[in-house]
């Protein structure tokens, strides 16, 4: 299939060779590969002249004076310069050249399409309205925006040409190579950082890939007498069995959205995030520490939570004008408690002030660990912020009410009226139990919980 570098490459030599001829004639043999009316199609071109060529992402731009023919070539369109009328039986449409020439558009699998557009609307409607920049046009913000509200994969957002335009599935598997990310990652989970490296990634592969002619492979050969080099310097596409040019691990090959998609697991990992969550007093804590003991990452909300209280004064400066309070009160803390646990709007407001900034800081440092394949996110409101739905897998770390009760009014010395008052600002542990994916009971010895983490640990690693 022609992408973007092959299709670059096919518009400079006709760009090269038509520049400024006239088409004499027409012969089109398949009319479907034509967008409209076919006499339309003929009377808009007929004496025209070709002002020059342009391409968008993977379209084809014959512009005139008047109008534009835009040439999408799919799968295997093809042009071929001719010096007679020299059809086969997979030539669909053919012009014939002011200066003598045939140019004939040939297409194995009639996939390619032709349409004509005004020149002054053609970027404004039909394919290219909706067609994003190509990488190196394309704006960061727009980009990063497009991925992270999305939980498809990385793999497939690159190919769609309305995330960002050009990329095909050669090119895709080389620039997710480059950047060390693997092709299953979803949208959402992509760090800023990694998302500036696939856009500069992209336009290294793509520029190198121009200048040595695009690829020849089995699914795509060029024409016009251009062949490719590039398939030379691929470092993983095509590669499955062989080995990876920077670490020497097995090169895999899988499928992604349909699509033959080739990486190395070892510098493309796959990180399995795991969700940990718990009712107030309920073990997590404790649970937490053994699992971070064993050699596992765990990111701790708590504790991000309790750094930016210390460190980040923009949140205290919001939180002081949003409720009315002194943050360098050696008291603060105190007094916040008892304002949002009696004011369910407050407590929005709240986490609404301090979520967002958590939500960065562990984004940060899911990055710092993205070659881990196993990385634990600690967080006491899991199921009541949604976060359950960037998590791979979710554990709840159980125990009765009654004994979150006992257990919170003699660990933070609280009244029985104060301690119900904070296990009821969360999701009763009942119906976190119903959302999560593996419950571990925490109603007896600590040897016990240590028992089960050790078995969930084990059932992970297999």
């Amino acid at each position: 299939m022609p992408e973007l570098p092959e299709v670059e490459v096919v518009r400079t030599i006709l760009e090269q060779e038509l520049k400024n001829l006239t088409i004499k004639d027409i012969f089109i043999y398949y009319e479907p590969i034509i967008n409209g009316n076919v006499s339309d199609f003929k009377n808009a071109l007929l004496n025209q002249k070709i002002s020059h060529i342009e391409r968008y992402g993977k379209f084809l731009v014959f512009v005139f004076s008047d109008v534009v023919m835009i040439s999408h070539l799919r799968m295997e369109g093809k042009y071929y310069i001719k010096d007679k009328l020299d059809t086969t039986k997979h030539d669909h449409v053919v012009f014939l050249m002011s200066n003598g020439k045939f140019v004939h558009y040939n297409d194995t699998r009639k996939f390619g399409r032709f349409e004509i557009l005004k020149r002054s609307e053609y970027l404004k409607k039909g394919p290219l309205s909706k067609l994003a920049a190509e990488p190196k046009d394309i704006s960061f913000d727009s980009f990063y925006q497009a991925i992270k509200k999305s939980e498809r994969a990385i793999k497939t957002l690159l190919l769609d040409q309305q995330v960002i335009s050009g990329l095909g599935n050669i090119y895709v598997d080389e620039t997710l190579f480059l950047s060390r990310i693997h092709p299953l990652k979803k949208g959402s989970r992509i760090h800023k950082d990694e998302a500036k490296e696939l856009i500069n990634n992209a336009v290294k592969v793509l520029n190198k890939a121009i200048k040595l002619g695009g690829t020849t492979i089995r699914s795509y050969t060029s024409s016009l007498g251009v062949t490719g080099l590039f398939q030379n310097e691929l470092y993983v596409h095509t590669k499955e069995g062989e080995t990876c040019p920077v670490c020497k691990t097995t090169i895999k090959k899988i499928k992604v959205g349909g699509r033959g998609t080739y990486f190395c697991p070892n510098c493309q990992v796959n990180t399995k995030i795991i969700g940990l969550t718990g009712g107030i007093a309920s073990g997590k804590s404790t649970a937490s520490t053994y699992i971070l003991s064993k050699g596992y990452t765990v990111i701790d909300s708590d504790f991000i939570v309790s750094n930016l209280y210390q460190k980040n004064q923009e949140m205290l400066s919001e939180i002081a004008s949003t409720f009315l309070i002194d943050t360098k009160d050696v008291t603060f803390k105190e007094k916040l408690a008892k304002i949002i646990f009696n004011d369910n709007n407050k407590r929005e407001a709240l986490n609404k002030i301090v979520h967002k900034r958590v939500y960065m800081m562990i984004e940060d440092e899911l990055y710092k660990h993205k070659n881990e394949p196993i990385i634990f996110i600690d967080m006491p409101l899991l199921f009541e912020v949604a976060y359950q739905k960037k998590c791979d897998q979710t554990v709840l770390i159980y125990t009765t009410r009654e004994i979150q009760l006992k257990r919170l009014i003699e660990r933070n010395k609280l009244t029985k009226v104060d301690a119900k008052k904070r296990i009821n600002s969360q999701m009763d542990i009942n119906d976190k139990k119903m959302l999560a994916d593996v419950v571990i009971n925490n109603c007896d010895s600590i040897e016990k919980l240590h028992q089960q983490i050790d078995q969930f640990l084990e059932e992970i690693n297999k």
